[in-house]
Formats: structure tokens, sequence, C-alpha cells
């Protein structure tokens, strides 16, 4: 997980000691559904999260039997990526007759698709009587948007391109040596795009823990490494536990903690 700032911010973006506060005093109320005509974050997570997860999973895996092969994977990953589409997938958006002879190079077909995707859901035209965190967070939605539609709007063409939709019907059988290709940049791109969003949906144990065990993510004040500023020592003689034991930890995990699964009921472990 990477540190995220939201910055600048303004007087005015401090919430009133009475507690009644609106969508225009405070930028953090644009997260709450209640606050109707903003723009939305958490609508954004909610849409994309499971479906890139989902994605992930596909392109990565290689102990399901129905996707082990390369193009069970690569027409698996193209139709979720043509659900995340669909609703922005215009009678317009026609990919030219030669886009299978191109190897997916000529893109400019799916300029109306990103276009829709990336302007969808509740928008502004205008941010007038926005505090300056509240037009940060509108900037950051926009741009959080039309990243993700850029990359996965991309994927979705090349799959079309190599005859991996069913959208128009492919003329010829797929190559799978470009099939191949294309799983690994896509790979990349998805990698890239998620590490880019560091979103907290996706913190967890992966693979699940045991009905037994629970997923734990090193917070303050434990896990404190001892060279930190006013460390919290881990505790020693009759103080330390099985349990203290087992989530102290040391090294970069307080930089960069990952979760973990550990014990609910002894005998306590890592």
């Amino acid at each position: 997980m990477t540190r995220h700032w939201l910055r600048p911010s303004s007087r005015n973006d401090v919430p009133s000691s009475d507690g009644n506060i609106s969508c225009k005093e405070s930028a953090s109320q644009m997260f709450a559904p209640s606050c109707i005509g903003l723009p939305t974050t958490w609508a954004v997570v909610d849409r994309f999260a499971g479906r890139l997860d989902l994605l992930r999973y596909i392109l990565q895996t290689t102990s399901s039997p129905a996707i082990s092969e390369p193009l069970g994977r690569a027409t698996a990953a193209q139709v979720q990526l043509r659900a995340m589409l669909q609703p922005y997938i215009l009678v317009s958006a026609i990919p030219p007759t030669d886009h299978q002879e191109s190897g997916g190079s000529n893109l400019t077909w799916l300029e109306g698709v990103y276009q829709a995707c990336s302007t969808s859901g509740p928008s502004l035209a205008s941010d007038e009587g926005f505090t300056l965190s509240e037009r940060t967070i509108l900037s950051s939605r926009r741009g959080t948007k039309r990243e993700i539609c850029r990359t996965i709007t991309t994927m979705w063409g090349e799959g079309v391109s190599l005859g991996l939709d069913k959208v128009p019907p492919p003329r010829e059988h797929p190559n799978l040596s470009k099939v191949q290709q294309a799983l690994a940049s896509w790979e990349t791109k998805l990698t890239a795009l998620m590490s880019w969003l560091d979103w907290s949906v996706w913190v967890r144990c992966d693979p699940e823990c045991d009905v037994e065990e629970m997923c734990y993510l090193p917070t303050w004040p434990f896990s404190l490494p001892a060279n930190r500023r006013h460390p919290r020592p881990r505790p020693e003689g009759p103080r330390a536990t099985p349990i203290s034991d087992a989530i102290f930890t040391d090294g970069d995990d307080w930089d960069l903690p990952k979760p973990k699964c550990i014990r609910r009921i002894g005998p306590y472990s890592t």
C-alpha cells in the first residue's frame, strides 16, 4: 500500500464544531451516497474493483482447468473486458476490415468507446463553489476514470483485433503466438493499473486464511521496528506472549504493511 496525500486543502475544509456538515462544506462527504449531485468516488471503486480483480486472476492463474490454456484464458479475459465496457460500446464502434491483419495496431475506432466510458457517471459542468479539496477530489475522480477506461478499452480492442471477441465474429482462428504475446502485455498493463490505483479493497490475505486464522494487517503501534522514533519495544520476559510474538514483525512491514494470516486460537504462530 502506498502513501496518498490530499492537497491542497483550505480552512473551509475543516468541519465545524456543531457537526452539521453539508456536501459542499466537507470534501469527505463526496464519498457518501447521501450527497446527491456530486461525483462519487466510491462508485468508481464499486464498479471496477471486483471486475479488475477477477481479470487479474484470469490472466495470472494456471490452476483452473477451464482457463489453463492460453487461448481459453485470453477468451475468458476478453469476455470480462467486454462486460466492463458493454454499456459504452457504441453502435458506431466498428473495427476496420483489416483489423485482424493489422494485429490491432489501428485502434482509432475505439475513441468513442473510450470517451463514453471515461465521461460516464455523475459529472459537473462547473466546479464553482467547491472548496480546494473538493476540486482535487473531482479532478482525481476524472483522472482515475480516464486511466481505467484507457487501459481496458485498449485491451479489449486488441482482443477484438486478435479474433477473441464474438462481436463482430472473427474471420479467422486466433493466432496462438499473438495470443500469448497479448496475454503477457495485458498482465503487464493490468498490474501497472492496479498498482497505480492502490485501492484498499485489494489489501487482503491471499490465499484466504483458514477458519482458525484471521487476516492481520500490521498497524500502529504494533509491529513498529525498534529503530523507529519513540519505538514500542517487542514485549520481553513475563510480558511476552505467543500472540505478541505472532503479530510483532521486523523489517519493512511498517513502511509497506502486508496482510498475513495469524492464528486465533493456540498454538499461535505466523
